[in-house]
């Protein structure tokens, strides 16, 4: 179970109107400390990536998905993040 007070979310969704829909969910459920967006799995990738390099970013501990994303299907970005050993 997630401590509700060191969520670190990361919402990957291409449909802004689905981003701004959860983040007000995020909001009221949870005291979410970051909640960072990436519109695409390359994105989600390289924003992952880029938490693991700096020391001072934090890493999400709660992942949103849309199944639905262009050009990466929900499986492979689950594929590419599993295979990334940070």
């Amino acid at each position: 179970m997630i401590d509700r007070r060191s969520v670190e979310a990361l919402v990957i969704d291409p449909n802004s109107e689905d981003v701004r829909l959860l983040l007000e969910a995020l909001e009221d459920e949870t005291n979410a400390n970051t909640v960072s967006t990436a519109a695409s799995g390359a994105e989600a990738l390289e924003f992952v990536r880029q938490c693991n390099s700096d020391p001072d970013r934090s890493r999400p501990n709660l992942v949103l998905l849309d199944i639905d994303l262009p050009k990466m299907d929900w499986r492979t970005l689950l594929e590419k993040f599993d295979a990334d050993p940070e």
